[in-house]
């Protein structure tokens, strides 16, 4: 074949790639087109901008500074006009109108009343300014309005005439001059002056002035109109300023700045723009990692899971192919399912699929004749086993339906009917909805109240099966089912009974880590290898592992047979001494020594509920989960025991 005939492989993107572009398309794309045409603004258009910018703060500085004039004019025009001051400026109650007006107004540091002549008649001043107002008296008034610049500070003078031909000077504090051509809206390097006419500076730096354009303080000087626009700078550089006369006052406000800070407002956008794209980028992997933890990595594990036990065939397509073949499965089985509730064993009518393990498979059925759901149980006589054998194995598995039956216990699982169907059997048996404790435990342990009616449960229900003389063999977590009421039963009695007679003496049946040591060596079942298995059982509801589990069967067995588990009081504080106690009784290898009888199991238990002041009500907090991967029973091979292990 040649190169170019090979199939091609298709471009796989999964769940995690179509998430980024969906995010990246939702809100990568239209940030950055909209980002590109907002850097892309020329320098004319931010230049405008930055001119309305300084036009605003020339005119509001213009008209703030005209407001604080004209009120401190009303104020001295209020003062010349006062009837005691107009009438004998010398008077007491004059001189009283001063001294009220200078407590009562923060900005007047001074009032001078002087007679027709010029002389002084009385002067009423605030003493941290007496200095100043010495040095600002020395030298005559010209305008009826003139600031004065002092020991770094300003101060505005207001001449009013009196009727008598003399005059009253108020001395105002200009800070809020200062404070007035005060601008936020204007960065750093914007420059906002007050000049007279003479183009000098009014409040303020008188160097500042020097760096404003010529041209712009020359038609600025003219105090007739207010305006903006570009003009040259030294150095062949442009700036942008605007120009507000102050109504009322000589004076006229200058606001300026170099035109590069226009250019600089359009970089600081541009890097602003491309931060926004940055951010937009960390968010899109922000939410993309949390897809994968939230959805992507569960719906790929489950997708695992699926592959690993053969629901979904395994390769490497794309998360979506998977899914499409998951769900093109799910929908297969629902039909299967639907096809399934055609099918019976024997008169009961099968509806689904509830497990399925190594010795048969269990379904939910139901009995059309009595009107009742069922659980059925198949069992897997082998297609080797002759027919005369099949018979026996199936009279063998009746009579044990039969024993159950006779015992029916709350804590056990009722036996309705048992049938051979060609190589296998089936049990029809009360169907539990619930979930079973292996499911409950998943590495964790339960509450001591849930380890005693566990407990109960197991006791109660070994006690009517040894009873009846029947041996349960397969004691464990998967077998001791718990329905959403909070009832405790244990299923499979007798079953394990049939399929230990399907192998030969070397061989036993059971599952590894609940099996009892004597069974291990071939010593044969005994009800005391019950109470072994449910003391296994126990100790693991109370520290959440079996204590003989290992990484292989034989490590397992071993185990068993010669490993001393520690008390369960170090992994579970809590632990009552005698559940302690009574555990570890029932984990002992000697038959002889072990608690093996259930009625004693179930008086303490009964005992430990009173003292722990337990009510006796089996209901526990159930919770629902998924069905957990357990150990399935097995055929093992016998192990000789020593002496010193018997």
């Amino acid at each position: 074949m040649r190169s170019s005939d090979k199939p091609r492989r298709r471009l796989q993107i999964g769940f995690l790639g179509r998430i980024i572009i969906a995010l990246t398309a939702a809100g990568l794309i239209p940030l950055a087109v909209v980002s590109y045409h907002l850097a892309d603004l020329n320098r004319e258009a931010m230049t405008s901008q930055v001119l309305q910018t300084h036009a605003l703060s020339a005119n509001t500085g213009a008209d703030r500074i005209s407001s604080t004039v004209s009120a401190w004019e009303t104020l001295t025009d209020a003062l010349a006009a006062a009837p005691e001051v107009e009438s004998d400026p010398s008077s007491a109650a004059a001189k009283e109108t001063v001294r009220s007006l200078l407590q009562s107004r923060g900005d007047l540091v001074a009032v001078v009343l002087r007679d027709p002549a010029g002389a002084e008649i009385f002067r009423g001043q605030k003493k941290s300014a007496a200095s100043v107002i010495q040095a600002i008296l020395a030298s005559p008034q010209r305008e009826r309005l003139e600031i004065h610049s002092n020991n770094g500070g300003s101060w505005l003078s207001i001449v009013r005439t009196l009727t008598n031909g003399g005059q009253a000077t108020a001395i105002f504090d200009a800070r809020a001059l200062e404070d007035d051509l005060h601008s936020s809206e204007l960065g750093e390097q914007a420059l906002r002056v007050l000049i007279d006419r003479s183009r000098h500076a009014v409040v303020g730096n008188q160097a500042a002035v020097a760096n404003i354009p010529r041209s712009l303080l020359d038609i600025a000087a003219t105090g007739r109109i207010r305006g903006a626009g570009r003009f040259p700078a030294a150095g062949g550089a442009v700036a942008v300023g605007a120009y507000a006369p102050v109504d009322g006052t000589p004076w006229v406000v200058v606001s300026t700045q170099p035109a590069t800070v226009a250019e600089a407002i359009a970089q600081n956008l541009r890097r602003r723009s491309l931060f926004a794209v940055i951010a937009a980028l960390l968010l899109v992997g922000a939410l993309s990692i949390a897809a994968w933890f939230a959805v992507v990595r569960p719906l790929r594990d489950l997708l695992n899971a699926q592959s690993e036990m053969g629901f979904v065939p395994a390769g490497d397509g794309s998360d979506i192919d998977r899914l499409r073949s998951s769900l093109d499965l799910l929908q297969k089985r629902v039909h299967d399912r639907e096809e399934l509730g055609n099918v019976f064993l024997g008169r009961y009518q099968v509806l689904e699929v509830v497990g399925q393990g190594g010795m048969g498979t269990v379904f939910r059925g139901w009995d059309p004749k009595l009107q009742r759901p069922v659980a059925l149980k198949t069992i897997r006589l082998g297609d080797d086993v002759p027919a005369p054998e099949r018979g026996n194995l199936v009279e063998s598995l009746i009579r044990e339906a039969v024993t159950v039956a006779q015992f029916h216990h709350s804590n056990v699982v009722s036996v309705f009917d048992v049938e051979e169907s060609g190589d296998s059997a089936f049990i029809a048996m009360e169907f539990v909805d619930g979930v079973s404790l292996d499911s409950q435990l998943e590495g964790r342990p339960l509450s001591i109240e849930q380890t005693l009616v566990v407990g109960l449960a197991l006791g109660q229900a070994l006690e009517a099966a040894h009873g009846a003389h029947v041996i349960h063999r397969d004691i464990k977590p998967a077998n001791i089912l718990i329905s959403w009421d909070g009832t405790v039963k244990v299923t499979d009695f007798g079953i394990a009974e049939l399929l230990s007679a399907l192998t030969d003496l070397s061989l036993v049946f059971g599952t590894p880590g609940y099996m009892a040591p004597e069974l291990i060596g071939g010593r044969g079942s005994l009800p005391a290898g019950d109470m072994f298995s449910a003391g296994v059982t126990l100790y693991q509801c109370l520290t959440g592992f079996a204590p003989f589990d290992r990484a292989t069967m034989k490590e397992t067995l071993e185990a068993t047979l010669r490993y001393e588990p520690p008390a369960p009081t170090p992994a579970n504080p809590l632990t009552p001494p005698l559940l302690e106690k009574t555990v570890m009784r029932m984990l002992a290898k000697n038959p002889s020594e072990r608690l093996s009888n259930p009625a004693e199991l179930v008086a303490l238990m009964r005992r430990m509920t009173a003292e722990q002041k337990f009510k006796l009500n089996p209901r526990t907090n159930i919770v629902r989960r998924a069905p957990t991967k357990h150990a399935d029973p097995m055929y093992v091979p016998t192990i000789s025991l020593s002496k010193a292990d018997a």
